[in-house]
């Protein structure tokens, strides 16, 4: 992005590449992995959050990270709404769009207890495994009328990679929620708490709520 490169820059990119960055493993780079859990410790304590729990992994850029949360949110709200369909379709259970969205891990295993549901019964119940078209054949019988997709709530100050991620992932840009901000450049709470309620209202889940 710049016309010229910094010497630590240069020199950081020679010590990364002679250790292996690509941290997929431990055993593959344990260097780079040592780092890197280093980091992620030292991150959480600047931003107050417990050093020892801490979790993550790095990065090329902004842009790939919020990518990535965005497609870990869809995996979540995947597998809840399979189940909420699954639940619908089979047991009656009458859930709503938002309800299966927003049921939680904890929910979610213990529907599968209680029901004897094995998690490979729900494949052909995933958009993300059957396809955003034929899923909607699905949906209409679980749920009585067509799926509108989930909100991203997204504060207007945000980076263009949050649309280059909605548009690489197939959400939908009509799903895509901007917030106002406050006159200090703060997300808006009002505006914020106003949309979620009419977003519920539509009975539309929410997959992120991003905060910058």
């Amino acid at each position: 992005m710049y016309s010229e490169l910094s010497l630590p820059a240069i020199l950081g990119n020679f010590i990364a590449a002679i250790h292996n960055p690509n941290n997929i493993s431990s055993e593959s780079s344990w260097v780079g992995a040592f780092l890197e859990e280093e980091a992620i410790k030292d991150l959480a304590t600047m931003l107050f959050y417990y050093r020892e729990k801490a979790q993550g992994h790095f990065t090329s850029c902004g842009t790939v990270a919020n990518i990535e949360a965005l497609w870990r949110a869809r995996y979540s709200n995947d597998h809840f709404l399979s189940l909420g369909t699954y639940l619908n379709i089979h047991h009656q259970l009458r859930l709503s769009y938002f309800e299966s969205c927003h049921m939680g891990w904890n929910k979610f295993y213990e529907y599968l207890k209680k029901y004897s549901i094995q998690e490979i019964e729900l494949k052909k119940y995933s958009y993300v495994f059957v396809g955003p078209w034929k899923i909607q054949e699905i949906y209409r019988e679980a749920f009585g009328k067509d799926f509108q997709g989930s909100a991203i709530l997204v504060p207007n100050s945000k980076h263009y990679s949050w649309l280059k991620a909605v548009s690489l992932l197939g959400l939908g840009d009509l799903n895509f929620v901007g917030v106002e901000l406050s006159e200090k450049g703060s997300v808006n709470v009002e505006d914020l708490a106003s949309k979620i309620e009419n977003i519920k209202k539509q009975d539309i889940p929410i997959l992120m709520n991003v905060s910058i």
